[in-house]
């Protein structure tokens, strides 16, 4: 899944994008493989979830390495598609009376 992202990716930068514009691969060119594909995988709470809880931990102990790897190019190659306004959310919590 990382090498389809990775080549993704590098089909969107030869569509020439500005570099300064941080919105979402989707929102700058709607048709395009890199933002479609995002907003697929991260309508997969689960799976996005478990990758990064699960699959990216430090202490993976007896785990083989390279899904630990693998997982780590994955999250490298779909970091542009995150919100940055959803990742650092303001959590309020209201006092029940």
């Amino acid at each position: 899944m990382s090498e389809i992202i990775e080549e993704e990716t590098e089909q969107y930068t030869k569509l020439d994008p500005d570099p300064f514009d941080d919105r979402h691969p989707g929102r700058i060119h709607p048709t395009c493989a890199l933002g479609l594909s995002l907003k697929a995988l991260f309508k997969k709470e689960t799976f996005m979830s478990k990758l990064v809880h699960e699959y990216m931990r430090e202490t993976w102990g007896d785990n083989d390495l390279s899904v630990n790897t693998a997982a780590c190019r994955l999250f490298i190659g779909i970091l542009p598609g995150l919100e940055s306004s959803v990742v650092y959310q303001v959590i309020v919590y209201h006092k029940l009376a």
